[in-house]
């Protein structure tokens, strides 16, 4: 406790004596009392010099995503388009220096951090904001998605009665919906969607998240710093039923920020909500023929025990248990890695653009993206719909651009795929390519090959034996034949192989 009442110095020069009492076990106590007397008597001294300082605040922004494609909501609640620009957000002060002109440094000899609250952080963002000529800056809180407040030595909260933001919470409140706050070392927070810096040195930091990290659907993210979050914490994303008639959606594309544990290509949540999904990419893709018949992409369950971070997959819901979500994905300690581009420098670090590409399979490259992009029809790429992938350009001519949400992922198509109108999905199934063509490719001298609309004949030259497979590697037919024979095969529309030999089926 104080001895005496807190006084008013006229000026940062002055001091005053402070009596700190102490009540400490008796083994410590070495002056000749009794420890009721020590515990009621005895106090401790120390000299401490108080400082006051003000710090101005140097404020740096950085431009994330120059175009958007997400959910808002207008006055009235009702569900909108949002393209915005995204920004994230540097705190700093101006160097402190002495009437000399030369930097103040600390006791460590390095420069003196400063702080600011929360309200002080607020009004230095509006007065940026507010200015009509500052290009170089949102122009709502809403477009920020993190605050890096890791140069300064704190952030406190605010004891005006009358602020908007006392609390880091209040703070929180008024960015974006999926915004981090990163806060400085030897600080703490217990709450979501902010991480914390460890001690460390400039060239080993890392970072652990204050709580969980919570992360809605249809929303912008961004994270400058890979950070992870302690083992009894977890990150949870949700996938909103959406859709014509709020239908539950059980095939999904996904790219997500973090990594997530698999067995068999299948993640199971640990949290009480028990849900079960397969995870896939494409390993192959049949689309040399033009028309939609001819085209198939092949996804296989991914392999290994932990699903990559900032990587497309293809989800498959195992069952569904909400009826508010499609699926929830959550993992206990898990790694949120930073949102870079793939090939970043020092010189550009940033994504820059709003998708993240993955590898090339076959012509077919995919794109996820945390922004959301607004792509024009014109510029064909092939969007997730009913369980296959859909030309932009088989859009009617009222629609523009094909929306992409954020933690999506959509394809582009190389020239020689570009007339697909669309491509289905095989799960889990080998795909074997074929490079010849049947135009080029000369029939088998013992076989004679005709196709027509859902029917392969085969005349047989001289005995022979038929093996028919489709080109996902599944045996259609198989038989023998004398030489003068005949055989009809009633089939689906697609390509096959007749004893190696590629026959297309109208």
């Amino acid at each position: 406790m104080i001895a005496t009442p807190t006084p008013t110095l006229p000026d940062y020069q002055s001091s005053e004596t402070y009596y700190v009492f102490t009540a400490d076990e008796t083994r410590y106590n070495i002056a000749p009392t009794t420890a009721w007397e020590h515990r009621l008597y005895a106090f401790y001294r120390m000299d401490i010099e108080l400082e006051a300082r003000a710090f101005e605040p140097d404020f740096t922004w950085t431009k994330i995503y120059e175009e958007t494609d997400y959910e808002s909501k207008d006055e009235s609640g009702k569900v909108i388009d949002a393209q915005d620009s995204m920004w994230g957000l540097k705190l700093g002060i101006v160097p402190v220096r002495d009437n000399n002109g030369d930097l103040v440094l600390d006791d460590e000899g390095k420069p003196i951090k400063g702080y600011f609250t929360y309200q002080e952080i607020v009004d230095e963002i509006k007065n940026n904001l507010l200015d009509e000529d500052n290009e170089d800056g949102p122009s709502d809180m809403k477009q920020i998605l993190y605050v890096d407040g890791t140069p300064l030595s704190a952030m406190i909260n605010s004891t005006t009665q009358s602020t908007t933001a006392k609390t880091l919470q209040d703070f929180k409140n008024m960015l974006a919906v999926n915004a981090l706050v990163f806060l400085p070392e030897k600080t703490s927070s217990t709450l979501d969607n902010v991480v914390v810096e460890e001690t460390g040195g400039a060239e080993t930091r890392s970072f652990v998240a204050g709580k969980d990290i919570v992360l809605k659907d249809k929303q912008p993210f961004f994270t400058p710093y890979t950070f992870k979050i302690d083992a009894a914490n977890k990150v949870t994303y949700s996938r909103e039923i959406s859709g014509a008639g709020n239908t539950l959606a059980k095939y999904a594309t996904i790219m997500m920020p973090f990594t997530l544990t698999v067995t068999d290509g299948k993640h199971t949540n640990v949290t009480d909500d028990g849900f079960e999904f397969y995870l896939r990419t494409m390993t192959g893709f049949n689309g040399a023929q033009s028309g939609a018949a001819a085209a198939e992409g092949y996804f296989t369950k991914i392999g290994g025990t932990l699903a990559k971070a900032n990587t497309p997959y293809m989800v498959e819901v195992v069952e569904q248990k909400s009826e508010v979500y499609s699926f929830v994905a959550t993992q206990k300690g898990a790694e949120i890695v930073a949102s870079l581009s793939r090939t970043a420098t020092p010189d550009n670090p940033w994504i820059g653009l709003t998708a993240i590409e993955a590898e090339d399979v076959d012509g077919m490259t995919n794109y996820g993206t945390y922004s959301g992009r607004a792509i024009p029809r014109a510029n064909e790429v092939f969007y997730f719909n009913k369980n296959k992938y859909v030309s932009s350009e088989t859009l009617a001519s009222k629609y523009t651009h094909v929306y992409v949400r954020p933690f999506r992922s959509y394809y582009t198509s190389s020239a020689q795929n570009s007339k697909m109108t669309w491509f289905d999905i095989v799960y889990d199934q080998i795909f074997s390519p074929v490079v010849t063509d049947i135009a080029t490719e000369s029939l088998p001298n013992n076989l004679a090959i005709t196709s027509g609309h859902g029917f392969i004949m085969l005349t047989a030259n001289e005995d022979v034996h038929v093996n028919v497979v489709s080109l996902n590697g599944f045996n259609v037919a198989s038989f023998g034949m004398e030489a003068g024979d005949q055989n009809v095969i009633e089939i689906p529309s697609g390509i096959y192989l007749v004893n190696k030999t590629k026959v297309i089926v109208k």
